[in-house]
């Protein structure tokens, strides 16, 4: 998706079925990250955005979609590239960003700018979140009142419990 939404010399080959699960791709463009030499980011700051992005914390060996903050530094293997950018910060300030192989961590040079692609494509825009989960309540609702109408009691009480327990669980994560 990243090749798509950011070279122009690229051509699809696929069948559309496959396209259909590509997600949104303006959700996947727009949670693209974009750090700079020289700007003030937090490191915080910076884990925030990557794990909205779907980039996980490195639990014992990086990979790809995965970062890892040590000190001044932190590691963000790409989920689109086959290196890794070791960003380097003096205070909040992003002093200089490495390029090195994500296997050896051999150094490969230097960038003044790097673009973070989404670690997965499927992504949803947060700001949708309200409408849809009123949506899924709607539904719910009409489902329940299809059972109930059919006589079929036990199938309404479990497809009303079970939607209730996905609304509450997608707001809280």
């Amino acid at each position: 998706m990243s090749s798509l939404l950011s070279r122009e010399d690229v051509i699809v080959v696929a069948s559309a079925s496959s396209l259909y699960g590509l997600g949104q791709k303006d959700n996947f463009k727009n949670s693209t990250i974009y750090l700079e030499t020289g700007k003030v980011y937090t490191r915080d700051e910076v884990k925030r955005q990557l794990l909205k992005i779907q980039y996980k914390p490195v639990q014992s060996k990086i990979e790809h979609g995965m970062f890892d903050i040590q000190g001044d530094r932190i590691d963000i293997f790409s989920s689109t590239e086959k290196d890794l950018y070791r960003l380097h910060f003096n205070e909040d300030e992003l002093e200089f960003i490495e390029v090195r192989d994500a296997t050896t961590y051999e150094y490969k040079g230097k960038k003044d700018h790097v673009w973070i692609w989404p670690a997965t494509q499927f992504l949803q825009d947060i700001s949708d979140l309200e409408n849809i989960l009123t949506q899924m309540n709607t539904e719910k609702d009409l489902r329940v009142k299809e059972f109930e109408k059919a006589g079929m009691m036990v199938e309404a009480e479990r497809i009303k419990k079970r939607v209730e327990y996905d609304i509450r669980m997608i707001r809280e994560t």
